[in-house]
C-alpha cells in the first residue's frame, strides 16, 4: 500500500498541485515527520496507530440533504443516525488538535455540506491553519463569493448527466441548468479575483443513463468552467438502482469493494458478487471520518457508525485515535477481516484513493 501510494504521488497531477500547495504551508516539517510515524505504523501494522495522526480528517458539516438521489442512504431514506448540523465550536476545538499533523480536509459525509450555516467559516478556518480543504457539493445551494473568500481548494460538483434526461433521474430535487450558471459563476469569481483556487471538477457517476456522454464529456465540462472531469464507477447498492442506473457497457461496470473501497446496501444484487477481501486497509492509520456529532467511524461507508471508535469533540482526539476502540479495529481488519460485517467485502484502500481509485475510471 505504502508504493500504491508513492505512485499515486509521481502519476497523480491532481496530488502534484496538492502537494505543491503543501510545501509552503505552516507545520510542513511537523506533517513531514507525521507522514513518516504513520507509514512506519501501517507498515508494521501496528494496531495502536503508533506515534502517527490521521493525514486526511473528512469532516461531515450535516447528514441532512436537500436531495432524493437513489444511490445514496441518506437520499433514500435509510440512514438511521439522527439528522443535525456540525457543532461550530466541536469543530474548532477539533481544529486546534490536529492543524500540525493534518494534510488535508475533506467536507463531506452522507449529507450536503453547503446546508451548513457556518461552513465556509469551517473551511477558512482550516485553510488558515495550512490544511489543504476540499469540499464536495450537490449543485443546489451555489455561493461563488462565500467560496473563494474561505481560500477553498479544491471543490467537486456532482452533475451525473449533461442532459435533463440523465440528470434529474439520479440528481432527485435538482436543476441541471442552476448547477451549471453556479458552475459558471464561481469560474467567473475567480477569474475576477485572478486566482487559480478552487479547482473545479465535475463529479460524474456513470450510469446507463449518461454513458453515452462521455465521448464528449470533457468539452462540456470545460465549457462550462470546470477544470477537469472525474468519472466514478456508480457504487450499486441497492437492487432497484442496479436495474434502473447500471451501465450496460461491461467495462463501466465496477466491482463494489473490490476496485476501491465500496459497500452494498441490500444484500443480495442481482449480478454482483460478493468475494470475501483481502485483510488490511491502510486507511484505519493514514485517514479519520469525523460524523456531524462528533462521532468517530472508520470510513464514509460505516454511514450509519455501527462501528463507533470515539468522539472527536469529547477530550483528547490523540487519546481516541490510539485508543482500544480504533486498536482492535485496526487489528480485527488486519487479521480476521472475513468476521467483519462492515469490512469483510471490501479491499479497503490508502491514501492513494483520494486520487486515484476515488476516480476509477481515470486510472
Amino acid at each position: 500500500m505504502l508504493f500504491s501510494a508513492m505512485r499515486a504521488l509521481v502519476q497523480n497531477r491532481d496530488t502534484r498541485w496538492m502537494v505543491r500547495q503543501l510545501a509552503s504551508s505552516p507545520h510542513r516539517l511537523s506533517k513531514l515527520r507525521n507522514i513518516a510515524r504513520v507509514q512506519w505504523a501501517k507498515l508494521r501494522k501496528d494496531p495502536t496507530g503508533g506515534r502517527g495522526m490521521p493525514l486526511i480528517v473528512s469532516v461531515e458539516p450535516t447528514n441532512a440533504c436537500n436531495m432524493k438521489c437513489p444511490m445514496c442512504p441518506t437520499g433514500l431514506d435509510r440512514l438511521t443516525r439522527k439528522k443535525g448540523m456540525m457543532d461550530f465550536d466541536g469543530f474548532a476545538r477539533l481544529l486546534d488538535q490536529i492543524e500540525r499533523t493534518t494534510l488535508i480536509m475533506t467536507f463531506w459525509g452522507i449529507g450536503e455540506s453547503t446546508l451548513h450555516p457556518r461552513l465556509y467559516e469551517m473551511i477558512g478556518m482550516a485553510k488558515k491553519r495550512g490544511i489543504f480543504t476540499m469540499l464536495t457539493m450537490n449543485g443546489t445551494n451555489f455561493a461563488p463569493e462565500a467560496i473563494l473568500d474561505s481560500g477553498l481548494d479544491y471543490l467537486v460538483v456532482s452533475f451525473d448527466g449533461t442532459r435533463e434526461e440523465s440528470y434529474s433521474p439520479v440528481r432527485r430535487g435538482g436543476s441541471l441548468q442552476h448547477a451549471i450558471d453556479g458552475v459558471r459563476a464561481i469560474a467567473a469569481e475567480r477569474s475576477r479575483r485572478g486566482v487559480q483556487y478552487p479547482r473545479i471538477n465535475m463529479g460524474f457517476i456513470v450510469t446507463r443513463l449518461n454513458e453515452d456522454e462521455l465521448a464528449h464529456l470533457d468539452e462540456f465540462a470545460k465549457e462550462i468552467g470546470f477544470d477537469a472531469v472525474r468519472p466514478k464507477y456508480l457504487h450499486t447498492i441497492t437492487k432497484e438502482n442496479a436495474e434502473e442506473l447500471r451501465p450496460t457497457r461491461p467495462e463501466l461496470v465496477g466491482r463494489v469493494g473490490q476496485e476501491g473501497p465500496g459497500r452494498m446496501l441490500d444484500v443480495d444484487i442481482p449480478g454482483i458478487d460478493k468475494v470475501l477481501a483481502p485483510n488490511g486497509c491502510g486507511l484505519l492509520w493514514e485517514y479519520a471520518m469525523v460524523f456531524q456529532d462528533g462521532t468517530l467511524a472508520p470510513c464514509c461507508y460505516d454511514w450509519d457508525a455501527t462501528a463507533r471508535l470515539g468522539n472527536a469533540f469529547d477530550g483528547d482526539f490523540a487519546a481516541s485515535w490510539h485508543g482500544p476502540a480504533y486498536t482492535e479495529f485496526r487489528r480485527r481488519v488486519t487479521h480476521e477481516k472475513s468476521s467483519m460485517e462492515l469490512c469483510k467485502h471490501c479491499e479497503g484502500g490508502d491514501i492513494s484513493v483520494f486520487f486515484s481509485d476515488t476516480f476509477l475510471l481515470n486510472r
